[in-house]
């Protein structure tokens, strides 16, 4: 669901993003590196992590993403 608010977010700001949204967008994707780890099953967490690492590089949040990649 996080994911799916990144993208939107992204989509509705037609990729130019303000302080704000950047600043959601960079929230969402801490909320998702914080809770993958969470998860039992080793699979379900890199495809939730490769996930996370896409949308943070759709949206523009490089160090978002590479922190969703390590």
């Amino acid at each position: 669901k996080v994911n799916t608010l990144a993208v939107s977010t992204h989509r509705i700001v037609n990729s130019v993003h303000s302080t704000a949204t950047s600043s959601f967008i960079r929230a969402c994707m801490a909320f998702c590196y914080i809770t993958i780890p969470s998860l039992e099953h080793p699979l379900q967490k890199l495809q939730l992590y490769i996930l996370c690492a896409q949308t943070a590089y759709l949206n523009q949040s490089l160090s978002q993403g590479l922190q969703n990649t390590m």
